[in-house]
């Protein structure tokens, strides 16, 4: 089995995994004590990464990587946020199902910003996703 296909499917797992213990955080604490407690998580994590790399993450050979990359970081703390509130309100496969609808979003960013080609297929599967979608959150 290829490498991008166990780490897909070991991503797929602990998001799947995630969403649901984000829904059980989110019944029994408020959005700010949630979001506090996961991104003390993600510094555990991110602390054993510098002990395992020595440190030898950060340099500064490449400041507009790092510029993009602590963008990145802040709009995905934006987005967690808005997602733990939305799981406060609404129902977790729904809720996670649409906020899993970003890579409409990246394509569509991609093409315009990165000049990036969207063949048919593609563009097909992105309209099949938002029926899927518009599909899960009707009742």
């Amino acid at each position: 089995m290829d490498k991008w296909l166990i780490y897909s499917i070991i991503s797929l797992i602990s998001w799947g995994l995630w969403g649901v213990a984000l829904k059980l955080a989110s019944r029994s604490l408020e959005w700010h004590q949630v979001y506090v407690s996961t991104v003390l998580s993600s510094i555990i994590l991110s602390t054993a990464l510098l002990l395992y790399f020595k440190g030898d993450i950060i340099s500064p050979s490449n400041t507009t990587g790092y510029l993009y990359a602590l963008v990145a970081g802040f709009l995905g703390g934006a987005g967690y946020i808005a997602l733990i509130k939305a799981l406060e309100h609404g129902s977790a496969p729904v809720v996670i199902a649409l906020t899993s609808l970003y890579p409409v979003i990246v394509a569509i960013l991609s093409v315009i910003l990165l000049g990036e080609a969207m063949g048919i297929r593609k563009i097909a599967g992105l309209g099949l996703a938002i029926i899927a979608i518009i599909l899960l959150s009707t009742s």
